[in-house]
């Protein structure tokens, strides 16, 4: 089987973000997920940014530009 290690998706930000929830997983629930090679971004990029506590009105004004940002799509 072949397996791609680089991510060109999504940037080295986004991908070590993922791996950090997948080590999660796999401590808390062994056989949840199939084991696979670390993957790597391509990119350096911004860390992501996790908001913890989100007023309702914030999240209709993020619904709303990303209805008008995407049309659809």
């Amino acid at each position: 089987m072949f397996y791609l290690s680089v991510n060109f998706r999504s940037h080295a930000g986004i991908v070590n973000c993922a791996h950090s929830i997948i080590k999660v997983i796999t401590s808390l629930w062994k056989n949840a997920i199939d084991a696979l090679p670390r993957e790597r971004g391509n990119a350096d990029g911004v860390k992501p940014i996790f908001y913890t506590k989100v007023s309702p009105e914030f999240v209709a004004k993020v619904n709303s530009l990303l209805s008008t940002t995407h049309n659809g799509a």
